[in-house]
């Protein structure tokens, strides 16, 4: 895993064992490096890498969940106005 700008983490695609939901094809690298980035932004400020069960957990929550809602509307007003 390397780490690029901010929190993003580069992930070697062949390690992914995500899939998606619908297609059961490896989930888009994209996702993969998302969820990594959550890793390691724990273990950065936490001194500790959370495990899956507590990163599924946390992303499971309605605030959590509610802010990626928030997020991927205001990017989608934000396309539509361009």
């Amino acid at each position: 895993m390397k780490r690029n700008e901010g929190w993003r983490v580069q992930v070697p695609f062949s390690q992914s064992r995500i899939r998606d939901v619908k297609t059961k094809k490896p989930a888009d690298r994209k996702i993969l490096e998302a969820v990594e980035a959550v890793r390691h932004f724990i273990a950065e400020t936490t001194g500790e890498a959370p495990s899956d069960e507590e990163i599924a957990d946390a992303l499971r929550r309605y605030f959590v969940l509610n802010e990626i809602k928030a997020h991927i509307l205001m990017r989608r007003e934000q396309k539509q106005r361009k």
